[in-house]
């Protein structure tokens, strides 16, 4: 069975696909994930799991090694599914998190398979039907202005400050990295402004994170570019 939520994954521009091996409904573990806003497919065993591969291709998968059959078949599962994994388990058990842990480690563990451009050039370019003198502008004054919206974002952010300013804010971001074919700032200040719509603040600093570094990324690739 597969679950929405209304938001966007973190790093894409389109929901990640989680594969949730559970024994049962884990309504607790679906809670947790909701501000990643994922699809969620979830099944209760290693064939199950296999077949739903299959089928519809997931980006992660979580493991419910609370439940006896689950924990039971870890090895298997672990050997199978060729995915970046989480695993939940009682507490204390080596190499699991906690439910409470679990929205900020699947976006770890789907990151580097989901990293954006910097700079998307082919999207500007056509947008922009070649032309790259309009091209170098847009980039230069985008380049000139997002380092100070990020730091007033970064700002708002760990000052737990009101979430409407926080969501205003990274929309702003958003529209202006999309105009720049700014893919990964895109996605990460629209995740921020949708988690603050929502009025969650749990993962709001991974999402500043990759924000900080695609601005990074950015700035680096256009220094590179002017040097060359």
């Amino acid at each position: 069975m597969a679950w929405r939520a209304a938001c966007l994954v973190p790093g894409l521009m389109k929901p990640m696909r989680i594969l949730l091996v559970a024994a049962a409904p884990p309504l607790d573990i679906h809670a947790a994930l909701r501000p990643l806003g994922a699809v969620l497919v979830d099944v209760e065993d290693l064939s199950a799991a296999l077949e739903s591969q299959k089928s519809t291709p997931c980006d992660v998968v979580v493991l419910d090694a609370r439940a006896s059959g689950v924990r039971q078949s870890l090895a298997a599962m672990r050997a199978a599914l060729l995915l970046p994994r989480v695993e939940i388990g009682e507490p204390g058990l080596e190499g699991s998190v906690p439910v409470a842990s679990l929205a900020a480690a699947v976006m770890r563990a789907g990151r580097g398979a989901q990293a954006l451009p910097a700079i998307d050039w082919k999207d500007l370019r056509e947008r922009l039907d070649g032309d790259d003198d309009l091209a170098r502008e847009i980039l230069a004054a985008f380049s000139a202005d997002a380092p100070g919206l990020v730091a007033r974002l970064g700002g708002l952010i760990r000052a737990e400050a009101d979430l409407t300013a926080i969501a205003r804010l990274a929309h702003q971001i958003k529209g202006a990295a999309a105009n720049a074919s700014a893919r990964a700032m895109r996605a990460s200040s629209s995740q921020i402004e949708l988690s603050g719509k929502a009025g969650v603040r749990a993962v709001m600093a991974e999402h500043l994170e990759e924000l900080e570094a695609g601005l990074a990324a950015l700035l680096e690739e256009l220094a590179k570019g002017r040097q060359s």
